[in-house]
């Protein structure tokens, strides 16, 4: 009965540490639509690569230099991403 008991509970937590890892890598599942981005969520886009934003979002509207790209949100609002 305890080794049931203690199979079960090293089950619970590696499904929970699953989960949590899960839901807080940075991977395109989790990126969200470049349309829905507002001002306040702007820094949970730190740790996403170029390649995940580009596969979500598709190529960036303009190329300001080497370093920098932009994508435009609206006429008046842009995410400017560097490299």
């Amino acid at each position: 009965m305890r080794r049931s008991l203690i199979g079960i509970l090293v089950f619970l937590v590696l499904w929970m540490l699953w989960l949590y890892a899960y839901y807080h890598a940075k991977n395109t599942d989790n990126l969200p639509a470049l349309e829905s981005q507002q001002a306040e969520d702007l820094q949970e886009l730190e740790g996403y690569k170029r390649v995940q934003l580009v596969t979500v979002w598709d190529e960036p509207d303009e190329k300001v230099s080497s370093e920098q790209e932009v994508w435009v949100l609206d006429e008046n609002i842009f995410i400017c991403i560097p490299k």
